[in-house]
């Protein structure tokens, strides 16, 4: 995260940024306003006179994000290919697939070891929690070893995607498929905590 210069607090003293949905007031680098939860990235308001550089640092301000965005694509990318690599690899001569026994004998440990998580499961190997960083939280799990995870486990597109897109107005979310279940909330300060387990 880039930390604030004298040059940025002057160009913060000549630019109000507010939500468009709850107009409270909103800093310039939130992708999401912490009163209402609204996506801001492309919603970004300047004052009518602003001169022509500041609406030039403003979309690439958007730029960014969206830069930000197909990383994370690209690295859902990567982890699907390499999960299907994995596959391919692990099968005999005969095209049957061999068996990878975890040591800990559950999929979401399997799943931790494989993406270097292995510190983040619980109960026994049947849940695995994440706490991401946020903009006041640096230290945290990257939402790639996340995903990492929940590529492993199947996880269906839509529960991703609905993963990805949870606001801060939306509060706890759960969902299912096959034999798992998960929790998370998502707040810009704080990151997004996860927790997938296995159904009973």
């Amino acid at each position: 995260m880039r930390r604030s210069t004298m040059s940025d607090d002057r160009a913060m003293l000549t630019h109000v940024y507010v939500c468009p949905d709850c107009s409270a007031p909103v800093e310039h680098t939130h992708l999401f306003c912490p009163s209402c939860g609204t996506g801001l990235a492309e919603f970004w308001l300047e004052p009518s006179d602003a001169s022509e550089s500041a609406r030039l640092q403003a979309r690439a301000r958007v730029k960014r994000s969206d830069r930000r965005f197909a990383l994370l694509i690209l690295a859902l990318l990567v982890v699907m290919v390499g999960g299907g690599v994995w596959v391919l690899a692990s099968r005999d001569d005969t095209g049957s697939a061999t068996t990878h026994e975890p040591d800990s004998g559950t999929p979401i440990a399997e799943a931790a070891e494989s993406c270097g998580v292995e510190t983040n499961v619980g109960d026994e190997g049947t849940s695995i929690t994440f706490d991401t960083e946020g903009e006041e939280d640096f230290e945290g799990d990257d939402f790639s070893d996340a995903t990492c995870v929940l590529m492993l486990l199947d996880t269906p597109d839509r529960v991703v995607a609905q993963i990805g897109q949870t606001r801060a107005l939306d509060g706890m979310m759960e969902t299912s498929w096959g034999d798992y279940k998960a929790f998370w909330n998502y707040h810009p300060d704080s990151g997004m905590n996860l927790t997938v387990y296995e159904a009973e």
